[in-house]
């Protein structure tokens, strides 16, 4: 399944650390998958309670959640040229 990465415009903003280093905390115990977009500062990370979550690392902002699917995720990679991202179901 590939899901277009660009179109993400639905944002919750989290704060940084005193010392500029951010802090991604999800209610889910296992990470399954992560992956760095190659150009921009994006990283995607599939979860064991079946949710993938796209961050912008640098601004610690989610950018997008998706959970439209059944079944556990389990790896997730960006592509190189396109701004997509492919998930292993």
């Amino acid at each position: 399944m590939c899901i277009c990465a660009s179109q993400c415009f639905n944002t919750t903003t989290h704060k940084c650390t005193e010392n500029g280093k951010c802090k991604f905390e999800s209610k889910s115990a296992i990470v399954k998958g992560i992956s760095f977009h190659p150009s921009r500062p994006w990283i995607v990370i599939s979860l064991h309670s079946d949710v993938i979550q796209l961050w912008h690392y640098r601004m610690c902002v989610l950018l997008e959640k998706f959970d439209e699917y059944d079944g556990p995720v389990r790896g997730i990679c960006f592509h190189q040229e396109q701004l997509i991202f492919v998930m292993v179901l």
